[in-house]
């Protein structure tokens, strides 16, 4: 289902200039695609606790900001 769904967004993509990223869960089907708006979410995951390990309050300030 994701590579449907990201087939989509990848034809779309010239006419969706703010798009930064297309976050899948699912990589089954999209090993070959070579396209930088392509990020899984395990890799999501991962940035994430990379980034809590250098700065554990950066999540509460971003939310404090709002």
């Amino acid at each position: 289902e994701d590579q449907e769904q990201v087939d989509k967004i990848l034809d779309l993509k010239d006419k969706l200039p703010r798009l930064k990223k297309v976050i899948y869960t699912d990589p089954k089907g999209l090993w070959d695609y070579d396209d930088e708006l392509l990020v899984a979410f395990d890799q999501i995951e991962k940035l994430g606790r990379e980034m809590h390990q250098k700065d554990s309050d950066l999540f509460d300030e971003n939310v404090r900001a709002i």
